[in-house]
């Protein structure tokens, strides 16, 4: 597909999440476990929301992860109310947590990709990708190993102490400056640089956001000298082997 079309795909993508924006927020009354089954009905039917796992599933502590990808700015707060459409230059994984123990549910990790990235995804892809539903299938497929490897680079930079970050690590990873910012990944026969930044969000706290930068073919030129001087991350296979990088996670322990 050359790059007139994959801009005009992009742009409806971008038009189809603002647009979510005019609905109700999500939000179901009542028990806990009508909560998590309402989630499950809620990945099946949206395109843009991915199942990213669960557990004790049979017990009060059933655990839902996942998340939905939404519009993002480069140019405002993740505190910004909703903007024109215009404001809007990049889309993001927003993970989220439905936990009986804690009331943090989004909002505090994110998987970015630009506008210009995903042209460059469309234009570079292998498969079959002619409309938006092509896009969500493929999205869909490679959500949960880029959220994985955003979880082994966030594990990289995760502080000191439980207690959080020291101001110099803050202004190290917030300034780019951190050697461990970036990284890499593989899927699919594509080369991925990702960084890693943190940035203030609602609750007082800092969210963590990890971009993609661009989506590469392995058989480049710039891509195979990366990959002659560094390993490309190799996160693993399930979700809660990265209760260390969310530790609230360890309050809720089933029975």
């Amino acid at each position: 597909m050359d790059k007139s079309l994959a801009k005009g795909l992009v742009n409806r993508i971008m038009r189809k999440l603002h647009h979510q924006f005019s609905e109700l927020d999500f939000v179901v009354h009542g028990s806990h476990r009508k909560q998590c089954k309402a989630v499950l009905a809620r990945c099946k039917e949206r395109s843009s929301a991915t199942l990213i796992s669960q557990r004790f599933k049979d017990t009060k502590n059933w655990e839902v992860i996942w998340g939905e990808w939404v519009l993002f700015s480069s140019k405002a707060s993740l505190n910004a109310p909703r903007m024109p459409i215009e404001s809007y230059d990049k889309i993001a994984f927003d993970l989220t947590f439905t936990n009986p123990k804690t009331s943090m549910g989004a909002g505090v990790f994110f998987v970015e990709l630009s506008k210009h990235s995903l042209v460059r995804l469309i234009m570079r892809c292998g498969h079959e990708v002619k409309t938006p539903s092509d896009l969500w299938k493929f999205l869909q497929r490679i959500t949960r190993q880029l959220l994985f490897a955003a979880l082994e680079l966030s594990r990289y930079n995760s502080g000191a102490n439980d207690e959080g970050y020291t101001l110099d690590e803050y202004k190290a990873i917030a300034n780019g400056l951190s050697p461990q910012t970036q990284q890499y990944i593989i899927i699919d026969g594509f080369y991925i640089p990702l960084s890693y930044t943190i940035k203030p969000n609602k609750f007082g706290g800092v969210s963590r956001v990890v971009t993609v930068k661009t989506f590469m073919p392995e058989e480049y030129e710039s891509s195979k000298r990366a990959l002659e001087n560094e390993k490309p991350l190799t996160p693993g296979r399930d979700f809660f082997d990265y209760t260390d990088v969310f530790p609230f996670l360890k309050n809720n322990i089933g029975s």
